[in-house]
């Protein structure tokens, strides 16, 4: 079975790990994960990396992430989503487009978010859920997140559950950083409205250089075969694009295998192509561009990213190579 991404659109009600265990199934593979989780009510772009594409996880934190979402203004659940229990209820909330627009600039850019107390965030390492279940109280700190925008695209009113009349409601576009929660988002913009809010739909339409008009429902996967699915699946090279490449010659493409430390004049820093055709939303980096689009990014990233060059050999895509200080290029994840 071929190593690399699988572009799913999850439905609702359905874990992130359910998909996981239904493409375990259906390709006889063990070693499936997901690039970054949705909630179950949650539906939409859910990366599958698959055999040793698991191993480039760690270089994807500059991913952004695009959400269309919907929040419900005077009611407040205590999960932050409309599939909680309902808390508290604004009989007078009146919310409207202009209000929400007037206060959309306190959200934008890099700021602290407070997770929500029902979410598998870790704290002594318990997840926060656990904790929240059972009833018990903990120090949920703030984490830097950063959101580039966010658009309205439908204001109203409409009924919600059994709550009495019609409520405000708001279909959102945002794009934001990895490890930001919408749920939060709908919680706080409720409290800066001087009211309550809750998230009450959220669809994934991008995750990094993944898009929903790519993405394979997972209906169609269960009517598929082994070999079907695998014409679907991705090089994982198409998950690292805002690194820079580096070239080799057919003997450094040995040596780079086998861990051997190249010298600077034994590869070369170009361009190269991956099999990403028009997948992926970011511009692919160069040698001119170094890694100006990882220095750019408004959050603080792992140092190793700025020293880190996607290497391509005479067969194609090989690996992730670190650049050492006297130049050197030394093998940092072999994926071949």
């Amino acid at each position: 079975m071929k190593d690399g991404i699988l572009n799913i659109n999850k439905p609702q009600e359905m874990t992130s790990f359910d998909v996981v265990a239904i493409l375990r199934k259906k390709l006889g593979v063990k070693r499936i994960g997901h690039l970054g989780t949705l909630d179950p009510m949650a539906e939409g772009v859910l990366p599958l990396a698959i055999g040793k594409a698991a191993r480039i996880m760690d270089y994807l934190g500059a991913d952004m992430k695009e959400y269309m979402a919907e929040f419900v203004f005077g009611i407040s659940t205590d999960t932050d989503d409309l599939w909680g229990n309902i808390i508290s209820q604004d009989t007078e909330c009146h919310v409207t487009k202009e209000s929400i627009e007037n206060r959309m600039e306190s959200f934008l850019g890099v700021i602290d978010q407070v997770p929500p107390k029902y979410s598998a965030l870790k704290v002594d390492g318990r997840k926060l859920y656990d904790y929240a279940r059972a009833g018990q109280d903990v120090e949920i700190k703030s984490r830097r997140i950063y959101i580039e925008s966010i658009d309205v695209l439908d204001f109203g009113k409409r009924k919600v559950h059994e709550v009495d009349g019609e409520l405000p409601f708001v279909t959102l576009r945002i794009l934001c950083s990895k490890g930001t929660y919408i749920r939060s988002i709908a919680r706080d913009m409720g409290e800066k409205l001087g009211t309550c809010a809750t998230m009450s739909g959220l669809m994934r339409t991008r995750s990094g250089a993944f898009r929903i008009g790519d993405a394979i429902r997972v209906d169609d996967i269960r009517e598929m075969e082994a070999a079907e699915i695998e014409k679907f699946i991705l090089d994982m090279d198409c998950a690292l694009e805002t690194f820079p490449v580096a070239k080799l010659g057919e003997w450094e493409e040995h040596l780079f295998k086998n861990g051997v430390k190249l010298e600077e004049h034994q590869w070369e820093k170009t361009e190269a192509e991956t099999n990403c055709e028009d997948s992926s939303p970011i511009q692919s980096a160069d040698a001119a561009e170094g890694n100006a689009a990882l220095r750019s990014f408004p959050l603080e990233l792992p140092e190793v990213y700025f020293r880190t060059y996607r290497v391509y050999g005479c067969s194609g895509f090989i690996g992730l190579g670190t650049v050492l200080e006297d130049g050197g290029l030394k093998a940092e994840k072999v994926l071949v």
